[in-house]
């Protein structure tokens, strides 16, 4: 039998410790890459790029750029975190088998940690079917798009923001959370690009039926993700309530909008390419219309608790497997 855990519950050393004693195979939930990462999202902030520096242990690097919410003690305190987890505890090779949501997620993760391919294994969120929302009937007379993220450098708004001042006549709508306390510096920025007749930023509203109205009345829901994401909630959410979703390329978000064809990829960054896509969107909804029921379908048949109990049965048979195999040699 398997022990599953995720990276957000701290098991204590002795723990890990007692269930390797007795044999019992591990599973490590991968939601991010903060086993690797000190900020967890293999995203450096100050040089607005994809980057591995820490992934070999190499947790200096953080400290180095700041890549904490730009703050040197925070980072210089994540860092060392990584590094007693990495070095000391070896959180980051304790797990027999490692899950991740998507196919690309799983090549982010070989590529950077030099994982054995054989502790990968894919398996995707589940969403059970009292989780579809009763969403009300698309409309789209209104032009705009919808953000929702965390207010974070990894998830793009700037450069959402920074495209929107190019497409004339199209509204954004932002629902956010606020972690790092850059609401203030958002809105300036909303305010110097002169975007502030054309963008509502909202940091109190939560996923309910208010917000689904928004997502069911928009035209699209933009996911400009930076960070090689494993697979985002607000992508599956809005699949789910036949919103196509406009994303970059290079993470989860890719993987969910290639295989489905629910919605649209650009290059990672492309501003060019955004433009575009936000043009073509506000011009027309013929598109948009037969990509939200591609979603749908995709979410309702990828997405079961089915076939997620079915995945979890094979990963726990495979986790032994593997276990055996490590043993043998």
């Amino acid at each position: 039998m398997a022990f599953v855990f995720r990276p957000e519950y701290q098991l204590s050393q002795s723990v890990l410790d007692e269930l390797h004693r007795h044999r019992v195979p591990t599973i490590q939930w991968v939601v991010d890459y903060r086993l690797w990462c000190s900020a967890g999202f293999f995203f450096n902030p100050a040089l607005g790029e994809v980057c591995y520096r820490c992934a070999r242990g190499r947790h200096w690097n953080a400290v180095r750029y700041r890549c904490s919410a730009g703050s040197l003690s925070l980072s210089t305190l994540d860092a060392a975190v990584r590094l007693v987890d990495n070095s000391l505890l070896r959180l980051d090779r304790r797990a027999d088998i490692f899950v991740v949501p998507t196919q690309s997620t799983a090549d982010v993760l070989r590529e950077a940690t030099g994982l054995d391919t054989r502790r990968v294994l894919i398996i995707e969120h589940p969403i059970e079917d009292s989780d579809f929302v009763d969403a009300p009937q698309p409309r789209w007379e209104e032009p705009f798009v919808l953000f929702l993220g965390r207010l974070s450098p990894e998830k793009g708004l700037e450069l959402l923001l920074g495209a929107l001042t190019s497409v004339p006549g199209l509204r954004l709508e932002a629902y956010a959370l606020d972690p790092l306390g850059r609401e203030g510096q958002v809105r300036e920025q909303i305010t110097s690009l002169g975007l502030a007749e054309r963008v509502i930023l909202d940091t109190k509203a939560r996923f309910g039926p208010a917000l689904v109205k928004r997502i069911a009345e928009s035209r699209c829901v933009v996911v400009p993700s930076l960070w090689p994401d494993t697979s985002e909630n607000v992508v599956l959410e809005s699949m789910s309530l036949a919103k196509p979703v406009i994303v970059f390329s290079g993470g989860g978000n890719e993987d969910l909008v290639r295989r489905s064809g629910g919605g649209y990829v650009l290059d990672r960054g492309s501003r060019p390419q955004l433009v575009d896509a936000l043009l073509s969107v506000r011009d027309s909804s013929t598109d948009l219309a037969a990509r939200g029921q591609l979603g749908v379908a995709f979410v309702k048949e990828a997405f079961s608790s089915s076939r997620f109990d079915a995945k979890i049965a094979n990963a726990i048979a495979t986790v032994i497997e593997v276990q055996r195999s490590m043993q043998g040699r």
